[in-house]
């Protein structure tokens, strides 16, 4: 079986990047034998030393192999009106597995993974040019893909709300904690690097700046708390939109973070924030489950559904619930999960669902 996958993805250091490398990793752990190849394409100018780089990785996988294209990325968004079809790039292949569901012309079957529907919940929280975009490919995803990877039950509850044609096509296959291959910076290195002081005490929230993780609120809710001796660090690139965080000196704007970096943070910190108002996983919360980070999160959509028992839920719209949730949090001493997220769980079930796709067509 010869699986094209296109990992263009992958250089923006986005949700759906983590997904990418980590199903991969994945993938390559598992005893693929000769059943399977994989041929990883990507069009981009800019990251196109990040794809080598990458690659470089899995040189020694004799299943995989590589094709990056130093075209504008645009190429790809205008995949469908060009019918543009990978196999005139990379050769023949028996199935397509687009991972963010731009939507490409081939008389392959495809599967593509779909990891939220924000953009039809929340669509003020995007700009119209987005929400455009993504419901013009999500439109594609659900008409023309052969089978679709729902990363949750929420997200597969939303995809067969708004696109009915979609029912008898979905599987959930979960994510998993993003930093499962991750080593962890020295502790040392890491508050030297931020400016924090040794044994600092410290929330963590790990969000890009966009409305949609809902950072006003928290910092408005943080400060309000008034919780002694604790910071917030948000640990995160710039997004969209106007999200301007109150200057405090107990508030920290990290930016981008490496993962290496980050994992420690978050391993040291009294817990992780994430009271976001609408996630199609929550990959945060994988990580903090995985190491045994105490955990606040919202009440609603995927975050209840992955959030363990023990995790602190509160209802993200209001500022006085997220309040007694940080001073709950700031009382919990250790927490012990059963972790049920696997990256090669996660693989292995892809592999499967591959071969569903296939024998569907065949019928």
């Amino acid at each position: 079986m010869i699986i094209a996958f296109d990992i263009t993805q992958l250089i923006y250091g986005t949700g759906v990047s983590v997904y990418i490398s980590n199903l991969i990793e994945g993938l390559s752990r598992l005893n693929l034998g000769s059943n399977y190849q994989f041929k990883f394409f990507a069009f981009s100018r800019g990251g196109y030393a990040k794809l080598i780089s990458f690659s470089q990785q899995y040189k020694e996988v004799p299943q995989f192999s590589f094709k990056f294209y130093p075209f504008p990325e645009k190429i790809r968004s205008l995949s469908l009106s060009l019918k543009i079809d990978p196999s005139i790039l990379i050769g023949p292949y028996d199935l397509l597995h687009v991972p963010d569901w731009v939507g490409y012309q081939t008389k392959q079957p495809v599967l593509t993974t779909v990891h939220d529907l924000a953009i039809h919940r929340f669509p003020s929280l995007f700009h119209a040019e987005i929400v455009k975009k993504e419901i013009k490919y999500l439109e594609w995803a659900a008409n023309s893909s052969q089978r679709i990877i729902c990363v949750s039950r929420t997200t597969r509850k939303d995809l067969h709300h708004y696109y009915p044609k979609a029912q008898e096509k979905t599987a959930v296959i979960y994510e998993a904690d993003p930093f499962e291959f991750t080593q962890p910076s020295p502790y040392d290195q890491v508050t030297s690097k931020y400016k924090l002081l040794p044994r600092q005490k410290y929330f963590l929230s790990i969000a890009t700046l966009e409305p949609r993780k809902n950072l006003k609120r928290l910092v408005q809710a943080f400060l309000a708390a008034k919780i002694p001796y604790h910071n917030l660090l948000i640990a995160g690139r710039i997004g969209w939109g106007d999200v301007k965080i109150t200057s405090h000196p107990s508030i920290k704007l990290l930016g981008y973070v490496p993962a290496s970096d980050l994992l420690t943070l978050l391993q040291h910190s009294s817990g992780l924030v994430y009271p976001s108002l609408w996630e199609g996983f929550g990959l945060p919360l994988a990580a903090a489950i995985a190491f045994n980070t105490p955990i606040l999160t919202s009440s609603q959509g995927s975050m209840a559904e992955i959030a363990p028992s023990k995790a602190i839920l509160v209802n993200p719209l209001e500022t006085n619930s997220i309040i007694e949730g940080l001073k709950k949090l700031s009382l919990v001493k250790s927490v012990s999960y059963n972790n049920p997220f696997s990256w090669l769980k996660t693989a292995q079930e892809t592999l499967d669902l591959y071969k569903t796709a296939l024998r569907a067509r065949e019928e």
